[in-house]
């Protein structure tokens, strides 16, 4: 074969090859009427960049307060102390209707007795037609005498009492829910309490300025008197 045809052989063969790839090609292309999705390539999550991480906690932190804040409070927006308050019955109700009761020992100023409130609030809820409820204010002189009686050097105090008035088991102090609730139940059901002479922190009771004066009750809000001696 001469050069001169072998060159035109060369170029007629090049010319065919890259018409048909190029024919490839084009039957390639995706038909634009296609039904089917079109397949772009996956990409991996990135985490969060250092620079963000600390708004994100500060965003956290802000959301568990807030849920902290209204865990505290009961559905009518009152902190959930003040609403066991407003919910208890008297004592002398409680000890003659024939219901066991659940004595409380409180102060307004005792972070436990306020962190612990609205466990004690939902299990009020819960039993408060089988179980008395009965909130007794250490800060009162009222209760000075029950105060003496159950040994309260801490609180939050609680006293399970049986349906003819009978103390039968106390726990003190940041107990667990399962606990109270437990004893609650059992106490309803006039069954053997199954924790007794459970003690965990409790604020102190200190003698204060109030103690030495006349307070209001803790339930009725009814104004003191100051003695004229």
């Amino acid at each position: 074969m001469t050069d001169g045809v072998a060159a035109h052989y060369h170029t007629r063969h090049s010319k065919c090859s890259t018409e048909r790839r190029a024919s490839l090609v084009v039957h390639c292309q995706p038909d634009p009427q296609s039904s089917e999705p079109e397949q772009r390539p996956l990409t991996e999550a990135q985490p969060p960049s250092i620079s963000d991480r600390p708004a994100l906690l500060t965003i956290g932190s802000l959301g568990l307060a807030i849920v902290a804040f209204l865990a505290s409070r009961s559905l009518l927006g009152r902190p959930a102390l003040e609403e066991l308050r407003l919910q208890s019955l008297p004592l002398d109700t409680a000890l003659e209707n024939g219901k066991p009761t659940l004595l409380e020992f409180y102060a307004d100023w005792c972070e436990v007795c306020n962190e612990l409130a609205p466990a004690t609030l939902q299990i009020e809820q819960t039993y408060r037609d089988d179980v008395n409820f009965v909130m007794l204010n250490i800060e009162n002189t009222k209760w000075a005498p029950e105060v003496a009686e159950y040994g309260v050097q801490g609180v939050p105090h609680f006293v399970f009492l049986d349906k003819g008035g009978a103390a039968q088991a106390a726990v003190v102090g940041r107990i667990p829910q399962e606990v109270l609730e437990g004893d609650v139940q059992a106490l309803a059901r006039s069954m053997p309490l199954p924790y007794t002479g459970l003690r965990r922190q409790t604020s102190a009771v200190t003698k204060s300025p109030s103690m030495d004066a006349r307070q209001v009750a803790p339930r009725d809000h009814a104004e003191s008197v100051p003695s004229r001696g």
